[in-house]
């Protein structure tokens, strides 16, 4: 059987620091979003018609769900034959911590955030909504847990922030997209 050996480039580098980079765009657009419905900076139209930009949301969600898939397969992977190139690289990015972060940021924004279905009462999901206030201190929990676990531990992290990612997702369509 022949050696094979596989030289380390810059490639897994780029792509590791293009994912983080881009998760952590889409999901600070998302938090920044919602924080200006929560300031009143934008509001709905006449007869609740949404505000701008937000079918964005919606693809910054179905981002956090990518995001979640890849970092879990990734973690999957590691120390396999079949390791995605940049996973090693992944765990070297110096800001994978912040992701989970920014994923609650977004679900407490959005939590905050003036919701359609309560617009005759300008009420939003933490007015009694569909999400218990139960599920966000446990993902607030997970999300101290996931965001600490991976600035000392990458490898375990990758892991957990993963899981953070996929439950605010669904935490975040299930208050704005659920009913």
């Amino acid at each position: 059987m022949a050696d094979v050996t596989v030289r380390r480039t810059r490639r897994g580098e780029t792509v590791a620091a293009a994912f983080v980079l881009g998760l952590l765009v889409s999901l600070g657009y998302a938090a920044a979003y919602h924080l200006a419905m929560v300031l009143g900076v934008i509001g709905f139209g006449p007869r609740g018609e949404l505000p701008p930009g937000d079918g964005m949301v919606f693809g910054v969600i179905v981002t956090m769900v990518v995001g979640g898939i890849v970092l879990a397969v990734s973690a999957c992977l590691e120390n396999s034959e079949l390791e995605p190139f940049f996973v090693t690289d992944l765990r070297r990015t110096h800001v994978l911590w912040a992701i989970s972060l920014m994923a609650f940021a977004v679900v407490i924004a959005r939590y905050f955030s003036p919701d359609p279905y309560y617009l005759s009462t300008h009420g939003s999901i933490a007015d009694g909504g569909t999400v218990d206030p139960q599920t966000i201190r446990g993902l607030f929990g997970l999300t101290a847990i996931a965001s600490i676990v991976t600035w000392l531990r990458p490898r375990t992290g990758l892991f957990l922030t993963a899981l953070v990612l996929l439950l605010s997702a669904g935490v975040v369509s299930t208050a704005g997209y659920g009913h």
